[in-house]
């Protein structure tokens, strides 16, 4: 194999080498012709000034082209040689473009481009190809073949890659001497070396196992650093290579790279070099390629790895650099107090990822190995970089939010000691983290708020972190703590409202007055919600929202909008799912359903957040949320009033599917007759409405195919037009027909809504009927009687007639049509099935009703036809 190789490289060479020479010669062809045509050019516009001088002096009729005399254009230099001139095509006579011929295109096309990567540094990049080449065969050879011992072969590649190491440095630092003019060559030379070292080393370590695990560790890591190194005198590539092999290195060679001390400081090393050659040949591409790698390794080391001091220790380091050093620079000199924009705190960059992902791979940490001491540890030591770090730049303003949400995530985690008595237990263990939590939450913003009063996020921090941190303790705390540890939190959030109130009352500035008075009432309300069910907490937030508009409002100041929007998509989120929760089974208020209560008291509180809130851009939003309510409300106390309990998703009935597929679509019909309303969120609601759409859609299928009452021996109820085809069909109809008229689907969905309008519509009617006159049954197991038959006809008889009138009274073609289509088949049914299964006066009387329709029809049709005939004469004559 390696010989066919060599000869396919060798011949390649030789292709080149003649490409080489053929192009010099077409070189020199393509400098004389362009002297012919500057030449000739010259001549041609002597003439055409001439012919400019002839016309001014004595103007004639144009002339020919043809006509000019010979000699005229025979008036060259004499030692410029004759070119041989191409006809005009007829194309370009006409005025009309010619059309390039794309015959031969292709493969001109291709020899071109190949012309082009010889012509430049194609030929010096595949001499680095074929020395890396060289290298890798020189270490199979010293694999095969038995000339020299296996040490020397190895030592004897070793010293050719060093070698066109050495060589790249020489020819670089001499580039005067050798008449180099191109940077790539010293280049190419050092990667085919980079490429042979990295190749004989893993010969060494696994074919030949000259070298143990730390000696080839070692030598790699060295080949690696070097190819960084060199990137500053050779360019980025090496500086690539060096990257990849450095990160392969304790993939390749696993032996004490198992150690996780060793592998930490490796990482470090390597990613210290790699950013700081990415800094020093500015190519921002560098940097992401040692991100990506770093951050591997780190993901790999959270997986592999149960050393948790070894991960704080690669974490810290992980966000020095590629979060601190992006920003403050390798000193931490750097420095910001003036505030940020929301915006830029929000944006994911280089200094956002850097102090997420150790914090996620953190939690991923303690998820697999919860230990309440490395919990604490990690929160210490995480807290102390990242509530410091806004102390320094402004920029670091967003990551006491992270730290919060981390707090958060490892409450669950610790245990909590349930031995003893109760109210000891509130102060050990989980409870106790989240008091000291607290507390240090509010010491922190107060302090970061005296020395920095314009940065606003320590507002919002300061009204967060105490009611996420009671609310999230107050959610997951066992039975048996609620009757000692509900009381203690009352207490602590009335002290820290108490606080507020105090605080909010000397402050003069607007801003910190609406955050102090938010806070207190969020922990008023969440007082209050600890003693109450878990479907009022729900009704809490609304009611932050509706208090929040209010006092901004009163205060005249506008609070960020996506605060509002965050609130209102965890009310949403949480009333929507909550009636599928098994939680909210059995809830009540007052002895009521919760649904009957909560949802009616939030459409109160989203009206006054809508009435009271200043901002314009919010609006939509408030509106929405109203609407969604809405939807909520008609579908939940449907679903509780026709089958007595909320649905579960996991066991549906016929009923519960019914009612379910009718709630989606008119959630889907709220969401589309809103999108149709909006601009910004029109997408959003459009792409929810069609997404209950097809969901409601899928429950009629599913009940088509496996519990449809006219095959399965499923009663609908026996009151006529007030039975169960009601929710199956008929509302579902009239809900296509509402979108059909409103236009709220696209155009190329409207003949599909209407095939389903009509399918809907034909299954109700017939329905209907069927049950009428077998006691609420519809299945077709049984055959229809004479009267049945008879209603059939008449029922559609007048459908048909009322279509026709309808449509022909608005000029509506198409309806026009469907109509006469019933009314066909209609006729079609009178001679085939009622002339058959109708006896005596049933058949008499169908007959002659079927006549009767079809006279007044006709008498219908010629008085709208006279009107309209009428109408146009009288706009024909002369006023």
């Amino acid at each position: 194999m390696g010989s066919e190789i060599g000869f396919l490289f060798y011949f390649f060479l030789v292709v080149v080498a003649a490409l080489t020479f053929r192009n010099k010669s077409k070189i020199n062809v393509l400098f004389e012709e362009v002297k012919r045509l500057k030449a000739e050019v010259a001549v041609q516009k002597k003439e055409i000034g001439q012919l400019k001088e002839q016309q001014t002096v004595s103007p004639e009729p144009a002339t020919d082209p043809t006509s000019v005399k010979p000699e005229v254009l025979e008036k060259r230099p004499a030692d410029l040689p004759s070119l041989p001139v191409a006809p005009i095509s007829p194309a370009l006579q006409s005025g009309k473009k010619a059309k390039p011929s794309t015959s031969g295109k292709s493969s001109k096309a291709i020899f071109l481009d190949l012309e082009r990567f010889l012509n430049g540094n194609g030929l010096l990049w595949l001499g680095a190809l074929v020395l890396a080449f060289g290298g890798i065969f020189l270490a199979k050879y010293s694999i095969e073949t038995g000339l020299l011992s296996a040490a020397a072969r190895v030592s004897i590649g070793g010293i050719f890659g060093i070698a066109l190491i050495v060589v790249a440095e020489y020819l670089e630092r001499h580039k005067k001497r050798f008449d180099i003019h191109s940077p790539y060559v010293s280049a190419a030379l050092a990667s085919g070396g980079v490429i042979t070292c990295y190749a004989l080393i893993l010969v060494s370590f696994n074919y030949y196992t000259f070298l143990v695990p730390t000696v080839a560790f070692t030598l790699l890591a060295i080949v690696s650093l070097t190819a960084s190194y060199l990137a500053l005198r050779f360019g980025p590539l090496l500086a690539c290579i060096g990257l990849i092999g450095a990160y392969a290195v304790p993939a390749l060679v696993p032996g004490d790279s198992d150690n996780i001390m060793i592998l930490v400081g490796y990482l470090a090393l390597v990613s210290a070099s790699a950013i700081w050659v990415a800094e020093s040949v500015k190519r921002n591409w560098l940097w992401w390629l040692s991100w990506s790698g770093h951050f591997l390794w780190f993901f790999t080391t959270v997986a592999t790895s149960d050393n948790f001091w070894a991960l704080v220790l690669l974490s810290l380091f992980t966000i020095y650099l590629f979060a601190l050093l992006p920003t403050l620079g390798w000193r931490l000199q750097h420095r910001q107090i003036s505030p940020v924009t929301s915006k830029r705190l929000i944006m994911f960059g280089k200094a956002q990822w850097g102090g997420v992902l150790p914090l996620l791979g953190m939690g991923i940490f303690l998820l697999f190995n919860p230990v309440d001491s490395h919990v604490i540890a990690s929160n210490l030591v995480f807290a102390c970089v990242y509530l410091l770090l806004p102390k320094r730049h402004s920029i670091f303003d967003g990551w006491p939010f992270l730290m919060l949400a981390f707090a958060l995530f490892s409450f669950p985690f610790l245990s909590s000691i349930e031995n003893g008595e109760q109210l000891q237990m509130a102060f050990q263990g989980s409870y106790l983290f989240i008091q000291i939590s607290v507390i240090a939450a509010l010491a922190y913003c107060i302090w970061m708020l005296r020395q920095f009063p314009r940065r606003s996020s320590f507002l919002l921090l300061l009204v967060l972190a105490p009611l996420l941190l009671y609310g999230c303790s107050y959610t997951l705390s066992t039975d048996a703590m609620e009757d000692t540890l509900y009381p203690l939190w009352a207490l602590e959030l009335a002290l820290i409202a108490i606080g507020a109130s105090l605080a909010g009352m000397k402050t003069k500035t607007n801003l910190p007055r609406v955050c102090y008075t938010i806070l207190a009432n969020g922990c008023l309300t969440l007082c209050l919600t600890m003693f109450l069910s878990a479907s009022v907490l729900t009704l809490a937030f609304t009611a932050q929202i509706a208090a929040m508009s209010y006092i901004s409002n009163r205060a005249q100041l506008t609070l960020p909008d996506w605060l509002y929007k965050i609130a209102l998509t965890v009310v949403a989120v949480r009333l929507t799912i909550a009636p599928w929760l098994e939680f909210y089974t059995d809830e009540e208020i007052l002895s009521v359903h919760w649904t009957a209560v909560v949802y009616p008291l939030v459409l109160i509180t989203i009206a006054v957040a809508k009435r009271f809130n200043p901002s314009s851009e919010l609006q939509p939003w408030l509106t929405g949320m109203f609407l969604h309510v809405v939807a909520l409300l008609i579908t939940t106390e449907t679903t509780y009033a026709l089958v007595g309990h909320y649905s579960n998703p996991a066991d549906l009935s016929f009923k519960e599917t019914i009612i379910l597929a009718l709630n989606w679509w008119i959630l889907a019909v709220v969401y589309l007759w809103r999108a149709n309303e909006l601009t910004r969120l029109r997408l959003l609601y459009e792409s929810f409405g069609g997404l209950l759409l097809m969901l409601g859609g899928l429950l009629h299928i599913d009940i088509l195919l496996n519990s449809n009452p006219y095959f399965e021996p499923i009663s609908v109820g026996e009151p006529l037009l007030l039975n169960w085809l009601l929710p199956l069909w008929a509302v579902p109809a009239v809900l296509l027909g509402t979108i059909l008229y409103f236009q709220l689907l696209p155009v190329r969905l409207k003949r599909t809504v209407e095939a389903i309008f009509v399918i809907l519509a034909f299954l109700y009617i017939n329905g209907e009927i069927r049950a009428a006159f077998n006691d609420g049954f519809v299945v077709l197991l049984n055959p229809p009687g004479q009267a049945e038959l008879y209603t059939y006809s008449i029922v559609w008889l007048c459908i048909a007639t009322i279509t026709l009138f309808w449509a022909q009274s608005r000029q509506l073609q198409r309806v026009i049509n469907a109509g006469f289509c019933v009314l066909a088949a209609v006729i079609l049914k009178a001679f085939l099935i009622d002339m058959a299964n109708l006896e005596g006066l049933y058949r008499a009387i169908s007959f002659i009703g079927l006549g009767l329709c079809l006279v007044a029809l006709g008498w219908l049709f010629q008085k709208f036809r006279n009107n309209s005939d009428k109408k146009e004469s009288e706009a024909e004559l002369p006023l």
